[in-house]
C-alpha cells in the first residue's frame, strides 16, 4: 500500500492525514541522474552525486547497490548509452565523435566498443538502421522511462 490514511475526529469532522513514504537515497540518486541534461551526464560521477547528497562515495554506493541490485556506476553507464541511442536517432547532424565527448567518453574507440557491446551494432550502423526501413532487425533503444522503472523496481541490469 503506497500510503496509509488515518482518520481522526477533530471537532465533529473527519480529518484525513496521508503519511508520505520517504524516498530512499538510491531513489533520489536515480531521480538526480535522470534529471541531468545530456551535456551534464557526461561529466557525472559517483563522487559528484555523493557530494551533492552530502554523503561519502562508499556509503552512497553501498546503499544504491543494496537497494537496486546493481551499481550506481553501471546505472550511470546505462543512462549514457540510452541517451546516446536517443541522440543518434534524433539528431543526424551530431557526429559520433562529438556524441562520445558529450557522454563523457574521452576515447572515441572505447565509446564505439561500448555502444556495440550494449546494442549489438556500431553507433553509425544503429543511426543508419534506425532511420531506414531495415531497422527492425536491430535492437531498439530502451523506452523513455525503462531505466527509471528498472531502477525503482530493483531489477538487475
Amino acid at each position: 500500500m503506497d500510503s496509509i490514511i488515518q482518520s481522526t475526529r477533530n471537532t465533529g469532522r473527519v480529518v484525513k492525514r496521508q503519511m508520505i513514504k520517504k524516498k530512499s537515497l538510491s531513489d533520489l540518486a536515480v531521480e538526480f541522474i535522470l534529471k541531468c541534461k545530456d551535456e551534464e551526464l557526461g561529466e557525472l560521477t559517483v563522487s559528484e552525486i555523493a557530494r551533492t547528497f552530502k554523503v561519502s562515495e562508499s556509503f552512497l554506493s553501498r546503499k544504491f547497490t543494496g537497494d537496486k541490485v546493481f551499481t550506481l556506476g553501471k546505472f550511470i553507464f546505462r543512462e549514457r548509452m540510452f541517451r546516446s541511442a536517443l541522440l543518434l536517432h534524433g539528431n543526424r547532424k551530431l557526429t559520433i565523435k562529438s556524441l562520445a565527448d558529450m557522454m563523457g567518453f574521452s576515447d572515441y574507440d572505447y565509446f564505439i566498443r561500448a555502444f556495440k557491446k550494449h546494442y549489438g551494432v556500431s553507433p553509425s550502423r544503429y543511426r543508419y538502421c534506425k532511420n531506414s526501413k531495415t531497422h527492425a532487425q536491430y535492437p531498439a533503444a530502451p523506452k523513455k522511462n525503462e531505466l527509471a522503472k528498472i531502477a525503482t523496481e530493483g531489477i538487475g541490469i
